[in-house]
């Protein structure tokens, strides 16, 4: 009886260990897990934080530039935005409009396109994520996958490998128009203005053809909107 007693505590104890040493390895396994998808986290953006020195963007209150962007047949805007570097409010001003734009509020398509344009601006410096973004390599790029925390847009995002400034990227939205439903966009003759990168051609390609071009000019950094 002794014996069959010892024997029965013997076997519990066995298997109270491999429960155990299961959520050990458990908890080991989602530790690595979550440490692997820091290092993707880091190893993608870090560089490229780096590269458009977001550190002077985000010490700015507010960037302002001039957008001329033209469609396939005409000029759909041409006039200035001023962005809060924040990313949460957008001003228009031009000919027709003197206007501040909330962008958790962004209803109408010509306030969806508006707000496209300016995450397209300010893509680099407005990345926000929690998720691990795992890089890619396509025609001699790095891409990873990003989507918007301010709008229904998908991003993949291509950057040089060497110096991590972006050259194209790929988007989908949720405005039924074209160029702005989907598209491929590259940028072109990066200056630095107070240091920070910024692309003043934007070329926008559909399935063969170009279908929108942007040419940004007049950039600066004022204290507000």
């Amino acid at each position: 009886m002794l014996r069959k007693s010892f024997v029965l505590f013997f076997c519990s104890c066995i298997i109270s260990f491999g429960c155990q040493s299961d959520k050990a390895k458990s908890k080991s396994d989602e530790s690595t897990s979550k440490s692997i998808d820091k290092n993707r986290y880091n190893s993608t953006l870090s560089p490229l934080r780096s590269a458009y020195n977001t550190r002077a963007f985000e010490a700015e209150k507010a960037v302002k530039f001039h957008l001329k962007l033209s469609t396939e047949d005409s000029v759909f805007f041409d006039g200035n935005l001023i962005l809060n570097t924040e990313g949460t409010e957008i001003k228009i001003k031009n000919s027709k409009l003197d206007t501040v734009l909330n962008t958790q509020k962004m209803e109408s398509k010509f306030e969806k396109i508006v707000l496209w344009s300016a995450e397209l601006y300010a893509l680099p410096f407005w990345i926000q994520t929690d998720k691990a973004l795992k890089p890619f390599e396509k025609d001699s790029l790095i891409g990873f996958k990003y989507k918007s925390r301010l709008s229904d847009t998908d991003f993949e995002i291509f950057k040089h490998p060497q110096t991590h400034i972006i050259e194209k990227v790929n988007y989908s939205t949720d405005i039924k128009t074209k160029p702005f439903d989907k598209g491929v966009l590259t940028y072109y003759k990066y200056i630095t203005v107070n240091r920070i990168p910024v692309a003043m051609t934007w070329i926008i390609e559909g399935e063969n053809n170009i279908i929108a071009k942007a040419e940004i000019s007049r950039i600066s950094y004022p204290d507000k909107l």
